[in-house]
């Protein structure tokens, strides 16, 4: 009954409109749950208004985005269970993505630094480096290792920074991504 109420709902809800899609379970004849979608589309005539409604199995769609989510899941937690500081910023310059080392020794949250340049959170010297390096990755096209100095706590720190273009499905340079391992001690 919950998913006959739902479905009537679905329906009930998107009568007015003139195209809807939505999402809820049948029961299959083996009495197991099947995702679909229910498309449905007003079409008035002369004298009527009809509601045609088309209803598609979505099972595969529900298990491509469940396993998309697990890799997502997956990454982040490796990315974010690393030592080193990993990061993405758009062609133009702005973070997309920081992992948890990154948002740590910058005391900055991905949230707050989403969309910001690297001379919004930098010293000018260090943010006027970082940006030449990611210009150079999309200049280039591919990796570049450089060092580079980050502000520290404790004062000034050197990278080991790897930095590369991450491309679109048609090849183009979409952002610059880096994996910034401190060598401080090292050098």
């Amino acid at each position: 009954y919950p998913l006959r109420r739902q479905r009537q709902m679905c329906i009930r809800d998107r009568s007015t409109a003139d195209r809807e899609n939505c999402e809820f379970e049948l029961i299959d004849a083996g009495g197991r749950p099947v995702p679909v979608e229910l498309r449905t589309t007003l079409v008035e005539t002369d004298n009527n208004k009809l509601l045609l409604c088309s209803v598609i199995d979505v099972t595969e769609r529900q298990r491509s985005r469940s396993a998309l989510i697990d890799s997502q899941q997956r990454l982040r937690e490796i990315l974010d269970n690393t030592e080193a500081v990993v990061y993405v910023k758009d062609v133009d310059g702005r973070y997309q993505f920081v992992n948890r080392r990154f948002e740590e020794l910058f005391d900055i949250r991905l949230d707050a630094l989403f969309g910001k340049y690297d001379d919004e959170i930098f010293p000018r010297k260090m943010a006027q480096q970082f940006r030449r390096n990611d210009v150079e990755v999309i200049d280039k096209g591919t990796t570049i290792q450089v060092k580079e100095v980050a502000p520290h706590a404790d004062g000034p720190h050197l990278y080991l920074s790897s930095k590369f273009p991450l491309r679109d499905q048609s090849g183009r340079i979409r952002a610059t991504a880096g994996i910034s391992t401190d060598i401080t001690q090292m050098d």
